[in-house]
């Protein structure tokens, strides 16, 4: 079976791989991390040309710059900012970008638009929590084969499968605990049972409506998993609806909880499946660490995860 992945992922080491919101930085040559940009532009960095005394530009300014780059391509692609990072020097915002594959998101890569306002290139996290900046922002993608039947050959390495799901987990889980952004302006009130209960306007550009989340729940994972640990967020029955569409925008109820993972640095423990892999992760949990296990499967839409299970 067929699953889009960019480029950039065939040209790296199969070590690298996506991670988690906050990776830390490790190994002999980690980049440096400052505040401060005062790199100059290299060939393998071609965005570093921040001075001190450049003016930054805006998330709004950043997001255009994508939008001139994927919303009038061919495919349909959607963006939206994780947070900003530094990188030998060079200040970023950090956009993850995917694209509607057979009616569900697929993870591509991440584009870090540099603050100074220059080109914006592709990225992807290692395990290692280090950033391998790829070259210039594009269309242009590849095809590879990475899951199929339960008598087809998984091509790739597994890491490189693992953690762009497990980074789509950890966004479902937030989603479930209603911790997404939203309007503190646009909040609304609907009655539930003998309640009133509040909604706030979600401004995730990833989700604009209750399809766009269901879509990227099909990315990552089975309806196994979706019904069972994630059923609340697809609207489950004497439950108090987690999310609405009122006047074609997309309210969360404002309820916000501990939720998501926190993935460390340390390798996963991976061993093969007649038609996959498990995989047990370290996270941080609560001030210390525990460990999660996951089943991914293979299926017609490529490799899903199928169960996962709290190990401590």
């Amino acid at each position: 079976m067929k699953m889009k992945k960019s480029a950039i992922t065939a040209t790296l080491v199969a070590a690298v791989a996506i991670l988690s919101l906050a990776g830390c930085n490790t190994g002999e040559n980690p980049p440096e991390i400052t505040t401060t940009p005062t790199s100059a532009a290299t060939e393998e960095n071609p965005a570093a040309a921040q001075t001190e005394g450049d003016t930054r530009i805006s998330e709004e300014e950043a997001t255009e710059i994508l939008a001139k780059i994927y919303d009038n391509a061919d495919e349909t692609y959607s963006y939206g900012l994780e947070d900003t990072i530094s990188i030998d020097g060079v200040d970023y915002y950090n956009f993850r970008l995917s694209w509607l594959v057979d009616d569900h998101s697929s993870y591509l890569t991440n584009v870090l638009v540099p603050m100074d306002g220059s080109e914006p290139v592709t990225a992807l996290l290692g395990e290692d929590g280090q950033w391998e900046i790829g070259g210039k922002a594009t269309t242009d993608f590849e095809t590879a084969e990475v899951g199929g039947d339960d008598d087809s050959e998984i091509e790739g390495d597994y890491g490189e499968i693992l953690m762009p799901l497990l980074y789509d987990l950890d966004v479902i889980d937030r989603v479930g605990a209603t911790a997404l952004s939203y309007d503190e302006n646009d909040v609304i009130t609907l009655p539930y049972n003998s309640y009133d209960m509040e909604y706030g306007k979600v401004t995730d550009e990833r989700f604009l409506s209750l399809s766009d989340i269901e879509n990227f729940m099909r990315g990552c994972m089975t309806e196994n998993l979706m019904y069972s640990r994630y059923v609340s967020i697809l609207g489950a029955e004497d439950v108090e609806p987690r999310y609405v569409e009122e006047n074609g925008k997309l309210y969360m109820l404002l309820s916000g909880r501990g939720c998501g993972f926190n993935w460390t640095d340390t390798p996963p423990e991976i061993e093969t499946t007649a038609n996959g892999f498990t995989a047990v992760k370290e996270y941080e949990s609560m001030g210390g660490l525990s460990n999660l296990k996951v089943t991914v499967v293979g299926t017609d839409e490529g490799m899903r995860i199928d169960d996962m299970e709290f190990l401590d």
